[in-house]
């Protein structure tokens, strides 16, 4: 069987006719609309329900457990790497939180760069390896050397 999240395009790739595709079923057929006018309604419909919901667990994933997960991070990096020390910014749970947000925001089509973000995550990454080696988890110099790489490698 097929899912309900392929594309028509994978659905129907053995099909001849793409647009009499038989296996393809458009959420606004499977929701009961028949006339041309509700199908591009309920279409139209479906799309907005699934980004809005997309969206909003996203913010709400970020209110609810990891507030500095939310944003861009880039002004906070810099003000770490300047050597000031924000607690929990870089954390394990903002790191989580942080790469569920942003696959539920870009997915949702809003209008936001996915770079900031990027460099937010690799610098949780960073941090969060620098727990595991007495080396940088005992020297703050070594671990901002760290994640400025982090950084870097995000861009």
């Amino acid at each position: 069987g097929r899912g309900f999240w392929i594309t028509r395009q994978m659905c129907c790739k053995d099909s001849r006719d793409m647009l009499q595709c038989d296996n393809w079923t458009s959420w606004a057929v499977l929701l009961g609309a028949r006339d041309p006018a509700t199908l591009q309604l309920v279409s139209y419909l479906v799309y907005v329900v699934i980004a809005v919901s997309q969206a909003s667990y996203s913010a709400w994933l970020c209110k609810t457990f990891a507030p500095y997960a939310s944003g861009s991070g880039i002004g906070e990096i810099k003000v770490i790497l300047s050597g000031f020390v924000i607690k929990r910014f870089l954390g394990g749970w903002t790191l989580i939180i942080k790469s569920v947000g942003l696959v539920l925001s870009v997915g949702s089509g809003l209008c936001i760069g996915k770079e900031g973000p990027f460099i937010h995550v690799c610098c949780c990454i960073g941090n969060v390896v620098c727990r595991f080696f007495s080396k940088y988890r005992t020297n703050e110099g070594k671990k901002r050397e760290l994640l400025s790489c982090a950084a870097a490698a995000g861009v």
